[in-house]
């Protein structure tokens, strides 16, 4: 196991006075929800994963490592790709390279809601200092908005 700290100081967050005072009751863990951002540290690994303790494999995920490792046209590349399930496959295309995986958290959506959340509790990533660290300086960046909790104009980046 690894014991971290809360990878991003909430006190130095001067751009959104609501988000820093509210972001301990945010969702169930407040600010130690950053903590899986560690993940993103591990670099002497080519692939991490993070999940919580409530998730379950129900089939083998060797293509989605395979779809990071891998470059686009390469035999193991292509096969890994075509395996992957994209929610709007006729509105999204891929990139040419492949740092992360996520699922979106359509149990806690609302009826019709036409984007859902992300899933903080399964990350399947590349890791990365630069990542990591664009992850701590877009919280403290802040744009974030808790009301309306739900619907456009909530969430980070107003979305």
């Amino acid at each position: 196991p690894l014991i971290r700290q809360t990878p991003v100081n909430i006190s130095a967050i001067t751009t959104n006075e609501w988000y820093r005072d509210h972001v301990e009751s945010e969702n169930c863990c407040g600010s130690k929800e950053f903590i899986k951002l560690y993940a993103y540290t591990l670099t002497s690994h080519p692939v991490v994963v993070h999940l919580y303790i409530d998730v379950a494999f129900l089939q083998p995920m060797d293509y989605l490592f395979d779809a990071i490792i891998y470059d686009k046209d390469s035999v193991e590349g292509r096969a890994a790709r075509r395996r992957l399930q994209i929610q709007r496959p006729s509105s999204q295309t891929l990139p040419d390279r492949i740092d992360a995986f996520f699922t979106r958290d359509v149990t806690s959506a609302e009826p019709d809601e036409p984007i859902q959340a992300v899933q903080g509790g399964f990350v399947v990533a590349r890791p990365s200092l630069d990542h990591f660290r664009m992850y701590q300086e877009f919280i403290l960046e802040a744009n974030y908005s808790g009301v309306p909790r739900r619907g456009p104009g909530s969430g980070w980046g107003g979305e």
